[in-house]
């Protein structure tokens, strides 16, 4: 395809499917001389604005998928540019982009996940874990969606979710130290010291230094928690 480009202007069109298959092919380096050689066009401000943030270079695509946005709003183009935000620590960029993609695309899975991480990057919990449930309903298999709704408690409503998404964790098989963790925590902020403990415990137990600052609280509320319950 790159020799034909070079004999024949005409095949240049073709280059962006060249580097659409090194992409799927996860070899987004060797997509990047048939993007530059490709026609100028939306499509190529795109495709190498996707290369740049696969490549670990998320500022430098920025400026082409703004111009991506800015020609073709389409929702992906919009994922695309809030994607490279959020890896280049701008969520609150990111977010006004991503609603507009979800409206698009409500049951896109990506969509929901990633605006769920920028909420939750701003701090907005209650909705960050809206999204995340709403990934989950749309997977209901997905550990990802649910882990991370565990770890957005902001009131009572949040707590029980969370604990409830935890939970769902557990059932999958995919419990590890952090929804431990999380787990004491919500547990914990619900004041129910007991099985807050037992989490606390279980937690340092199979964490093994591998989350000292973590560890360290845990530690800290162990001794707090077993004060409180001695009084009693």
């Amino acid at each position: 395809m790159r020799k034909a480009a070079e004999i024949d202007l005409s095949y240049r069109d073709g280059l962006l499917e060249l580097a659409s298959l090194y992409e799927k092919a996860k070899r987004p380096a060797d997509a990047v001389p048939s993007i530059v050689n490709s026609p100028i066009c939306p499509r190529r401000a795109s495709a190498w604005a996707n290369c740049c943030s696969k490549t670990g270079q998320a500022a430098d695509a920025i400026p082409q998928l703004e111009q991506a946005v800015s020609q073709s709003p389409t929702a992906a183009n919009r994922f695309a540019l809030a994607a490279a935000y959020m890896r280049n620590s701008q969520p609150a960029k990111a977010v006004p982009l991503l609603e507009q993609a979800v409206a698009g695309e409500p049951q896109n899975f990506d969509l929901r996940l990633t605006y769920g991480r920028a909420l939750r990057d701003l701090r907005q919990f209650s909705n960050a874990a809206r999204e995340f449930f709403f990934s989950a309903k749309i997977k209901p298999e997905s550990v990802r969606s649910l882990e991370r709704a565990g770890r957005c408690p902001d009131s009572d409503r949040e707590l029980s979710a969370g604990a409830g998404a935890l939970d769902r964790v557990r059932a999958l098989g995919g419990e590890k130290a952090a929804h431990l963790y999380f787990r004491a925590i919500i547990l914990d902020r619900s004041k129910q010291y007991k099985p807050a403990l037992e989490a606390y415990r279980q937690f340092l137990a199979t964490s093994q230094n591998q989350s000292p600052d973590e560890e360290f609280k845990a530690r800290q509320r162990v001794r707090i928690i077993q004060k409180e319950l001695s009084k009693r």
